[in-house]
């Protein structure tokens, strides 16, 4: 293998794999560390195993929000649809209705009929649970503590437990993601190849 190397008061140093940290490492006990900064490029194992986190959501997640984007799109088509009957209702009964406020230029503008395009999508927004979300969520937190309660997946090695007075060997379970709560019973298939 190459090898790199720099030098310290006139002396060569090679460096080796001993003596590099790589990205993310820490260093400690000691007093003080002379460094080099080595760049390796873009293709080396830490940087190609580097990516983005995804985020994983639950079926029943992922499903709630492709119905909540289609009932927004529903109370959009809704609020058009009565901005629309507004405007029709209003152009054949302005006359004579000077309760109503219409402007001189006539009863329907187009600042007008945007506005209430707006006046209908918050007369209706009810109609999008946005409560969902929040209760869901409260859900959740509630199994996360039943999860880590449960004594059925408390998982204990005795001789550790033994050894160590009780400090050690005590593993109960723990919820690390509460958004696959939903996503737990629902595994049909185990694949192994016998090596572990």
């Amino acid at each position: 293998p190459a090898r790199a190397g720099g030098s310290l008061e006139g002396r060569p140093h090679p460096l080796e794999a001993e003596q590099v940290l790589l990205r993310g490492c820490v260093l400690r006990n000691v007093a003080y560390v002379y460094g080099l900064v080595v760049y390796t490029g873009s293709e080396t194992k830490v940087r190609v195993n580097q990516s983005d986190l995804r985020l994983k959501r639950a079926r029943v997640e992922s499903t709630i929000n492709r119905n909540i984007v289609l009932l927004v799109l529903l109370l959009f088509a809704f609020s058009c649809s009565g901005a629309a009957g507004f405007a029709v209702w209003t152009e054949a009964n302005y006359v004579g209705h000077d309760y109503l406020r219409f402007t001189a230029e006539g009863a329907v503008t187009v600042v007008g009929l945007l506005e209430k395009v707006g006046t209908f999508f918050l007369l209706n927004n009810a109609f999008v649970p946005v409560s969902l979300y929040v209760t869901m969520r409260i859900a959740r937190t509630a199994q996360k503590f039943f999860l880590e309660w449960d004594l059925l997946i408390y998982h204990e090695e005795e001789d550790v437990v033994k050894a160590t007075c009780g400090r050690e060997g005590q593993f109960p379970a723990s919820v690390r993601n509460m958004e696959l709560n939903d996503e737990l019973g629902q595994v049909s298939h185990v694949f192994s190849d016998k090596t572990g």
